[in-house]
């Protein structure tokens, strides 16, 4: 196994994909809130948001020395 390191684009997708989830629970991103979207694109966005956020951890967790060997098995 090559060894992976942290670099600048994991941290920012990581970063991006924490304040989008952030957005969407707090309802800044919903039918009634700042930024107003209709019901099935808040559905859309809700599940995208929590499926980059997942991948974007799972990301990073396995750039980690200490926790790649766990987490790939």
């Amino acid at each position: 196994m090559t060894k992976l390191k942290i670099n600048p684009i994991s941290l920012i997708a990581f970063t991006l994909s924490s304040i989008l989830l952030l957005m969407v629970q707090f309802g800044v991103i919903s039918p009634i809130g700042l930024i107003e979207v209709s019901y099935s694109q808040f559905i859309w966005i809700f599940w995208i948001s929590v499926i980059f956020f997942i991948v974007s951890v799972a990301n990073l967790v396995v750039r980690i020395p200490s926790h790649a060997k766990w987490a790939m098995g």
